[in-house]
This record gives C-alpha cells, structure tokens and sequence, in this order.
C-alpha cells in the first residue's frame, strides 16, 4: 500500500463504517489503507462527542501546509529582529514558528549579504559538515612524548610523573593514572 492522504469522501466512509460499529481494521481493509492510518486519523481528528467526516476534513485543511518551502516575510522579518537583538536560534524558535534548521539555513545564506550580527551565530553551525575537522577531545598546545628531556628517561629524580587515562566500556568510567618515573609509586 502506497501512503496517500485521506479524501473527504473516505472520511464519510469512516464516519459511517464507525456508527455502523466496524472496527478499525475492518475499515482499513475495505478503504484499502492501512490500520494505523485509519486509527491516527480518528484519534487526531475526533471531536468532542466522536468522529465528525466535516469537522475532520476542517481539522486536516487547517494544519495542512499548502507550500512548506514558503515562509512569509513577516516571520523572517521577526526572526531578523530577533537576531539583532543577539537571540540564538534556539531562542527564536520557541518565540516564531519556524524551525531551528531554517533559521540556520537563513543565517548561512545571508550571511554575506546581511550585517555582522549573523556572524554570532554561524560558528554555531555545523562546522564539519564543511570540512573542518573535530577538535574534541583533543589538547591543545601538547607536547609528544618523545620530546621529554633525557633526565627524565634516566629516571634519576624524584616527581617526574607519567599520566594516563584510561576510559572504560562505552566511555562509562574512566581512571587517571600516575606513576612516578623513578619510584614507580602509582
């Protein structure tokens, strides 16, 4: 079975196969859809007092977006005023229903053109989708075992210290290890 929306005239099917007392599953089977299509579509569309074929086909009109690729301007001109004020994207989604991936698509794309204020926030953007490649966990300005001084390899001096970390299964628990180089003391 392919997925197609429900028509206004299946709907009155369902409305009428209920009061007649079928059960879900049979009303799938004869509106040839699936059972949990037809169980969403009572559940999410019913009113108060049962399942009305007019009030659900409203219901679904209502919250159907005719073009979701199309945002009006004035929500793009609140998002906008919400950047100027330095609100993250975060924040501008629970104020402007838009989601938090398009508002990153629209910083990204305007950045060039518009003020310095997007500049806050395309850092924020995922950076290595970009090629720029991961930096956690990794520390800065180390140094490489190999470049320690001779004495400490001699091990003739007491808190030269040798640290390891050891991180167990599924990065559950870790241990840090410390030896002294010349005593061995853990």
């Amino acid at each position: 079975m392919n997925y197609t929306h429900l028509t206004l005239e299946e709907r009155y099917q369902i409305y009428a196969l209920l009061r007649e007392g079928f059960s879900k599953r049979h009303i799938a089977y004869r509106l040839n859809h699936s059972p949990s299509t037809i169980s969403r579509e009572i559940q999410r569309n019913r009113a108060r007092n049962g399942y009305f074929a007019k009030h659900a086909h409203q219901l679904t009109q209502r919250r159907h977006c005719y073009n979701p690729k199309r945002i009006p301007h004035e929500m793009w001109a609140r998002v906008i005023s919400y950047l100027k004020l330095q609100w993250s994207p975060e924040q501008i989604t629970s104020r402007v229903s838009i989601s938090l991936h398009s508002i990153y698509r629209f910083i990204r794309q305007k950045k060039a053109k518009v003020e310095n204020y997007f500049s806050i926030y395309v850092s924020e953007i995922k950076e290595r989708k970009n090629g720029i490649p991961e930096t956690r966990g990794q520390l800065n300005n180390r140094k490489s075992i190999h470049d320690r001084p001779i004495v400490v390899e001699q091990r003739t001096r007491f808190g030269d210290l040798e640290i390891d970390t050891i991180v167990g299964n599924h990065h559950q628990q870790s241990l840090v290890s410390i030896v002294d180089r010349k005593t061995g003391y853990l």
